[in-house]
C-alpha cells in the first residue's frame, strides 16, 4: 500500500504525568526538535527517547467499510542502552479530545508482534496512531488542541505520561521531501474492541471482526502535495 500524509501544524506543547520511582532523570529537553522533519517534542533518559508528533487529520478506509476520519500521532521511540527491551503495548494508548478518551483504531508499523511493540536495546521503532474524531471535525481549524496518553514499560520502572498538542503557526511549516509517509508499515493493528461493520460467525458466537486491511484515502485539505 502506497500512500502520502504530508506534515500538519501540530506540535507538543508540555507533558503531564508520571514515571516510577527511579533516580533516573525524566524530563522533556526544553525545545521541540524534528522528527523526520516534522515539528515533535522529544523525552529523554540516559536509556532512550522518546519523540512525538502529529500530522493532523487524514481519513482512512478500511476493507468493507466506510471512510472513516481520524487522527494521527506518531511515536518514534530509541532503546539507546537498556539491559532489556522496552514494550509498549498499543492498545493502551489514548487520545484525550473534547472531554473524551478514546482508544487507538488503528496502529501502523513494520514490527509483526503488534499489538506489542519490543524495542530491543540499539533499536528505534515508529509508531503510527490513528484515533476516531467525532463528526463534527472535518478540519484542522475546528482542532484546536488534543492530548496523547502512552506509556512504556521498561526494565525497572515504566515511563507514563500525556502529551498536550497544539496547532502550530503555519509559518513553521518545514520542507517535506525527506518525510516519511504516513502508512509506510507494513503491519497493521486494529482495535478488537471497536463495532466494526464486519462479523465473524464461524468459530463460535457472532462477533465484530477487524478488517484485513486499510488504506488512507485522503491526505489534509491544506496540506496535500
Amino acid at each position: 500500500m502506497k500512500s502520502t500524509l504530508p506534515f500538519l501544524g501540530f506540535f507538543a506543547l508540555a507533558i503531564s504525568g508520571t514515571v516510577a520511582a527511579s533516580d533516573d532523570a525524566y524530563s522533556p529537553t526544553g525545545a521541540t526538535q524534528w522528527n523526520d522533519r516534522y515539528r515533535a517534542i522529544v523525552f529523554a533518559t540516559e536509556q532512550g527517547t522518546v519523540e512525538l508528533a502529529s500530522f493532523g487529520l487524514a481519513e482512512l478506509t478500511p476493507r468493507e467499510a466506510t471512510t472513516m476520519r481520524t487522527l494521527h500521532v506518531r511515536m518514534a521511540v530509541t532503546n539507546k542502552g537498556a539491559p532489556a527491551p522496552w514494550s509498549i503495548d498499543v492498545a493502551t494508548a489514548r487520545l484525550e479530545l473534547n472531554g473524551k478518551s478514546e482508544r487507538p483504531l488503528f496502529v501502523n508499523s513494520d514490527l509483526t508482534t503488534l499489538p506489542i511493540a519490543i524495542i530491543d536495546r540499539g533499536e528505534r521503532r515508529v509508531l503510527d496512531f490513528y484515533f476516531e474524531v467525532p463528526a463534527g471535525i472535518t478540519s484542522e481549524p475546528q482542532l484546536a488542541g488534543f492530548g496523547f496518553q502512552w506509556q512504556i514499560n521498561t526494565p525497572g520502572r515504566t515511563l507514563a505520561s500525556t502529551t498536550r498538542f497544539a496547532r502550530q503557526d503555519p509559518g513553521l511549516e518545514p520542507a517535506i521531501d525527506l518525510l516519511l509517509p504516513a502508512g509506510w508499515g507494513d503491519q497493521w493493528w486494529y482495535d478488537p474492541k471497536y463495532s466494526w461493520p464486519l462479523y465473524r460467525h464461524h468459530d463460535g458466537p457472532i462477533t465484530h471482526r477487524p478488517p484485513e486491511s486499510v488504506a488512507i484515502t485522503r491526505a489534509p485539505k491544506l496540506h496535500r502535495r
